[in-house]
């Protein structure tokens, strides 16, 4: 016998980003990798905060993004993936 098929509305499908928001077992590692895309993406922090799965009410999303940016991890990769970008684009060399 075979088994019905589930019909999926809208409203049940969930982006990525709510996915990962709701994701019990996201590791600080990954969430900053979140960030970083994010951030990648209109170079605002506080927005990139939000986007990437973070918590926050009233202005601890501006202080917590420029608190995040500033550390080594974050600052590091942030470089990396904005040098692979200038690389893919052609603007230096590798």
């Amino acid at each position: 016998m075979r088994s019905p098929t589930r019909d999926t509305s809208q409203s049940e499908i969930l982006t990525n980003a709510e996915v990962f928001k709701t994701s019990r077992y996201t590791s600080p590692a990954m969430r900053h990798e979140r960030f970083v895309a994010e951030y990648l993406i209109d170079l605002n922090k506080t927005a990139a905060y939000k986007r990437a799965g973070y918590r926050a009410r009233g202005h601890s999303a501006e202080v917590n993004a420029s608190r995040l940016s500033l550390r080594p991890q974050v600052r590091a990769l942030i470089r990396h993936r904005q040098r692979e970008s200038l690389i893919r684009a052609g603007w230096i060399d590798a």
